[in-house]
């Protein structure tokens, strides 16, 4: 058997110069392959099915990183803008509906409501007690025809004190009962959750709901263009008070002066004191 002539590596030297052998061609051979293996890897353009490693590659890139900052920021802004506008024009939009738009109301004539001591005329406490009765008919507010003091020439609407209470129907601690009791009424019922409804119908109508409080509402009817003769303001303004004597219309009543309008009086059924 015959051995060839080997080929002898240039990196490597021998133990008797004194320096150990270094393979340094296989070395560097390596370090060009994977520059060259770099170079092209780096050269590689986005493909459908990319691994992890090329896409990370490429999204690191600030043609791509700097416009995908830039949209999500701008998505970011836009759905800010789209909450800050929609809170305010719920706030700033009038109502749609008021309480009294949408409240059934109950009028009530005292006298011939509720007779609660027996003396044939209706009166405050009697109302008081029959308060469950507009619950059940899902009345949100009662409306009260005058029961102020009055000498009753025109069953109440001739009125002589919008500040006191006609004996006829009680005092005015029974009016400070009626009211409280009537804004007890209905606290449980109108707590559950009606908040949380009308707040998501705000959002989904652009208007604003006004959610009336608990219990029940009293509407006075306050009628201050129906005074009787006995009222202050009428004294004041018949004796000519600078601040009262516009308060009324007068008139000479010598027939041959000129009428104050010419409006027709029809209720001949009614007469009023002038004493």
């Amino acid at each position: 058997m015959e051995l060839e002539e080997s080929i002898r590596n240039p990196g490597y030297k021998d133990a008797d110069d004194g320096a150990p052998a270094a393979d340094t061609s296989s070395s560097d051979t390596a370090e060009r392959r994977d520059s060259t293996a770099a170079d092209e890897y780096t050269q590689v353009k986005p493909y459908a099915g990319m691994p992890k490693e090329v896409l990370l590659l490429h999204s690191s890139k600030a043609r791509y990183r700097v416009p995908r900052e830039i949209l999500f920021w701008l998505i970011v802004c836009c759905n800010l803008a789209l909450v800050a506008v929609t809170i305010t024009v719920i706030v700033m939009s009038p109502p749609c509906l008021r309480w009294w738009q949408i409240s059934p109301v109950y009028q009530v004539y005292p006298r011939s409501f509720k007779d609660s001591d027996g003396d044939g005329v209706g009166d405050l406490k009697g109302i008081k007690e029959k308060l469950d009765h507009f619950l059940q008919l899902n009345i949100k507010a009662v409306w009260i025809s005058p029961f102020y003091r009055s000498p009753m020439k025109d069953f109440g609407y001739d009125v002589e004190d919008f500040r006191d209470i006609d004996p006829l129907f009680g005092n005015m601690q029974d009016f400070e009962e009626l009211l409280a009791e009537m804004h007890n009424k209905g606290v449980f019922l109108q707590r559950c959750g009606s908040g949380i409804i009308w707040f998501c119908v705000s959002l989904m109508t652009g208007c604003m709901y006004v959610v009336s409080p608990p219990g029940l509402k009293l509407i006075m009817d306050f009628i201050p263009n129906h005074t009787s003769d006995r009222h202050r303001w009428f004294n004041l303004s018949r004796t000519r008070d600078p601040h009262y004597k516009d308060y009324y219309v007068w008139t000479d009543c010598d027939p041959s002066s000129p009428k104050p309008n010419n409006w027709v009086c029809t209720c001949t059924a009614v007469s009023h004191s002038t004493g």
